[in-house]
């Protein structure tokens, strides 16, 4: 009954995983809020995730041939509309000055990016389909990658080999007892009440996520496996060996071995249990969900304790003596010397024994650093095609490719003009030169780098070549009206006038030509914010005054021109007197000369104030001040900005993003640093623009590993001195002592680190890779805690019951002790083999470090007791003997 009613209740893991599995963020962190602005991004955009197809060829460059059934795949799934689940697909035809972002450098690999639902980012299932739909078959392999579908695919990893794992501890167990009582019945016995705990225990854990809303991990169901198996394998041990030794003694009928036996072990595996259970129970006052998680064992210990002193007792009961059948004689514990003799070198000479302790450990302690990795790319294997995409950008691009950060910026006021453009260049050209970074992709830089039409250098070159041009142009003018006043004759005079119109023309589009290059350029000299650009504002508005000028004045020229030849034309038709017209003649002629005299003056010095305006402006383009970004209102609205906002600004335009790419992967304190400076400049950059009070918000899986390793360096530091603490108090109370069991529990932390270190190397040298995922560092601990409770506990237990007798418990009790924990030993060991089978290269660290752990210990902790236990007494009697012969010499 009880097993159909955890069965039906059981939720689907795989769906508990991938709703509880990843760790929660709190509301107030860069990623929580990030997601509130991905939710206001507008354009259907709403919440979604970015994925990437890739596209690689073995052989060479993408071929054109290539290119063209890429983009008709691409073309046919845009008129789908959606439905196939896919919001948005960028590609690098349809981002301007973008290409570099989509095609690697050398050809060989091109992206599209496609917008997805959150949900379908982290689906496998969902993944396998679009590669399919986007696969191009000409000598091209196709990849769908993306850091959320990377983590499930880890995720899901872990719960698949966990049924491997299962099968194969429940088999090493079951092969343990069949070997320890050479039976058959009891190890089947065994099974069914392990396979009992195991099924409540998974779905309680389960249920506890899905309807208390407490964390959950894709190792819960692993170390549900594990903690059901060890707890329960080692606790029937000594239940089977104590029920063994009361048929074997009892010959009282009245007698009930099964409760005699049950009873007997009553105190030791409920002290084990509450201990271990407050212990891990204690995490879930942690804030990190990731070892708040781990807190859901305590409730696999209690399952299983009830388990074993309920079911295991009633099988004794009904099955009497036939329990262990086909055996016949009882179990005799093998005659262990080993810790025999350890205990004996330790006190023949105490200082040997805890220097030999010492040699094994503090070396391995001393050297050890601490090696956890944030991704789990060492849990996924070459079969992940996520995982090879992934490989795959980091080789043809840079290591930060497929893990990008993306910072959202939101303002008040939208993105669509020079004042609020501008910073956002400003921010993208400081992180390109920050260290560590390869490339930033923004609005104003689509390709992760600078368009030049969009800084003043480019726009100050056209500037000088049109006023150079001007500058021709008035020296053309000097000359023609220097000719025409030398040659000022009746006959030339028409020809002049002609002249003079022209250059009255030339002029006003002279004008028009400064005034638009005052209005789309000195006008940018307003970001400078300096007063020498201020003063050549001024000059060139002298200079606009001066050309108007002049341009009155020719048109007074022309009009005089014109009346002196009217005056000839009259004066030769009427016939009026000679004397008369050439008076009248020479006035006017005298006029014209003046008036292109001050004309040429006024030319003159229009050349003058333009020369040093000219000038200015050529030093203004190769300072460093050419480097400033200034984009004009016919640029913002032209062809490419608007494709380019289209990819980077939200629907109302005041939500703009920009992309950062790292050059390593997002771990450990290099990434930490990397986003440290990363926000300290932004918030550097954007603290004296108009972008000042803007939202800010950063989102990405270097950004979700800072989080990870920030809350795990604290809470994980902080949950497991809680647990040594709660086993020192447990051990204190149980054996009636203080410093022994602090002894035994700093022996088994320094067993615990020269284990982790001893593993860290073999993994390093087998594997090129010593390094550990953090989330199985967690887990790790849950097994060690186990084992090192139950051993410690049945340590202080037999301690109490010889207490204060500590030589006579060190020469006899540790003897009878040594017999029993080699068995705990055996177990622990050949039931953490079975994560072996996983061939996952965590649960092959957890296996092997566990393993080592359990053998140094029991090496070294016989020398530490002998020692110390040894010292504890011998010390305080000789203090005690030479206390009167130092009173006699006084």
């Amino acid at each position: 009954m009880i097993i159909f009613a955890a069965i039906v209740s059981l939720p689907n893991l795989s769906q508990v995983v991938m709703e509880a599995g990843n760790p929660q963020m709190s509301s107030k962190t860069q990623m929580s809020k990030a997601q509130r602005l991905e939710n206001q991004w507008g354009g259907g955009l709403d919440g979604t995730k970015s994925m990437n197809v890739v596209y690689h060829a073995d052989k060479g460059r993408i071929t054109n041939s290539q290119q063209k059934q890429i983009y008709a795949k691409v073309g046919k799934i845009q008129k789908s509309n959606g439905n196939n689940g896919i919001s948005r697909i960028t590609t690098a035809h349809t981002s301007p000055n973008g290409a570099s972002k989509f095609i690697s450098d050398d050809q060989s690999t091109e992206i599209v990016n496609i917008q997805v639902p959150e949900s379908n980012a982290k689906s496998s299932s969902f993944a396998n389909s679009i590669r399919s739909q986007f696969n191009v078959n000409d000598g091209l392999k196709t990849y769908v990658t993306g850091p959320q579908l990377i983590n499930q695919n880890n995720n899901e990893n872990i719960l698949n080999v966990t049924n491997i794992v299962t099968i194969a501890a429940f088999a090493l167990a079951l092969l343990f007892i069949a070997i320890a009582f050479r039976s058959i019945l009891a190890p089947i016995l065994s099974f069914i009440t392990m396979m009992i705990a195991y099924l409540v225990s998974l779905s309680a854990t389960a249920l506890m996520s899905t309807r208390l809303a407490l964390p959950y991990s894709p190792y819960i169901p692993l170390l549900t496996t594990l903690v059901v198996i060890l707890f329960g394998t080692v606790a029937s041990f000594f239940l089977y060996r104590r029920f063994e030794l009361v048929l074997r003694n009892s010959n009282d009928e009245d007698v009930d071995p099964s409760k005699v036996a049950t009873k007997s072990l009553v105190y030791p595996f409920t002290a084990v249990a509450v201990i271990t259970a407050l212990a891990f129970g204690s995490l879930y006052i942690l804030g990190f969900s990731s070892v708040r998680a781990m807190g859901s064992m305590a409730v696999v210990v209690i399952i299983t304790l009830l388990a074993v002193m309920t079911i295991t007792p009633m099988f004794m009961q009904l099955l009497g003596p036939t329990f262990f059948w086909p055996k016949k004689k009882t179990l005799k514990l093998v005659n262990e010397g080993f810790w025999s003799n350890l205990t004996h070198i330790s006190l023949w000479q105490p200082i040997v024994g805890l220097v030999i302790a010492a040699a094994i450990t503090v070396p391995l302690v001393a050297f050890y650093r601490s090696n956890v990795t944030y991704l789990p790319n060492n849990n996924l294997t070459a079969k992940s095609q996520a995982e090879t995409g992934s490989r795959v950008l980091q080789a043809h691009f840079n290591q930060g490719k497929p893990t990008p950060v993306t910072i959202y910026i939101k303002n008040n006021q939208p993105f669509n003009n020079d004042n609020t453009i501008s910073p956002i260049d400003e921010v993208t050209t400081k992180l390109q030169s920050q260290k560590n970074v390869s490339r930033v992709y923004s609005v104003t830089q689509p390709g992760g780098t600078e368009i030049n039409k969009y800084y003043l250098r480019d726009q100050l070159s056209k500037t000088v070549s049109t006023l150079k041009g001007i500058s021709n142009s008035l020296s053309g003018s000097q000359r023609t009206l220097k000719g025409a006043n030398r040659t000022l004759k009746q006959k030339n005079i028409k020809n002049q006038t002609k002249s003079v119109n022209a250059l009255i023309k030339q002029l006003d589009r002279i004008n028009n030509t400064s005034q638009q290059a005052e209005t789309n350029n000195f006008h940018t000299f307003s970001p400078l914010e300096t007063a020498q650009s201020s003063k050549q504002a001024e000059k060139s508005k002298a200079l606009r005054k001066n050309l108007s000028q002049l341009s009155d004045q020719l048109s007074n020229t022309s009009q005089s021109l014109n009346k002196l030849s009217n005056q000839i034309s009259d004066a030769q038709n009427s016939g009026i007197d000679a004397q008369e017209s050439v008076r009248q003649y020479s006035n006017q002629a005298a006029r014209v000369r003046s008036e292109i005299a001050s004309v040429n003056r006024t030319l003159k010095e229009s050349k003058r104030k333009l020369t040093p305006i000219t000038g200015y402006i050529t030093g203004v383009k190769k300072s460093s001040a050419g480097n400033t970004f200034y984009i004009s209102p016919q640029q913002i609205n032209d062809t490419d900005f608007y494709q380019t906002k289209y990819n980077f600004a939200s629907e109302n335009q005041k939500i703009t993003k920009l992309e950062v790419e790292f050059n390593d992967e997002p771990t450990g304190n290099t990434n930490l640093n990397n986003i440290h400076n990363m926000q300290n400049t932004v918030k550097t950059q954007l603290q004296n623009t108009n972008l000042r009070n803007a939202t800010v918000a950063y989102t990405g899986q270097p950004i979700e590993n800072a989080n990870v390793q920030t809350n795990f360096d604290r809470d994980f530091m902080v949950g497991t001195l809680m647990i040594l603490a709660i086993f020192f108090v447990g051990l204190i109370i149980v054996s009636r002592s203080i410093l022994h069991p602090l002894w035994w529990l700093i022996t088994y932390v320094m067993s615990a680190l020269a284990g982790l270190q001893a593993t860290q190397l073999i993994m390093h040298y087998t594997t090129n890779d010593g390094r550990l995922n953090w989330e199985a560092f967690i887990a790790m601990i849950v097994p060690l805690g186990i084992i090192g409770t139950f051993e410690l506990t049945l340590l202080a237990v037999s301690y109490r019951k010889q207490n204060p007798d500590m030589l006579g418990w060190l020469h006899n009790g540790i003897h009878s002790f040594g017999k029993t924990v080699s068995y705990v030993m055996f177990a622990t060991i050949i039931i953490m083999a079975s994560l072996f089978f996983s061939l996952l290269h965590s649960l092959d660290f957890i296996g092997l470090a566990i393993i080592i752990t359990i053998i140094i210990f029991n090496v070294i902790l016989p020398l530490v007791m002998g020692g110390l236990g040894k010292l504890s007494v011998t010390l305080p009697l000789a203090q005690l003997h030479h206390l009167p012969e130092h009173k006699a010499k006084k």
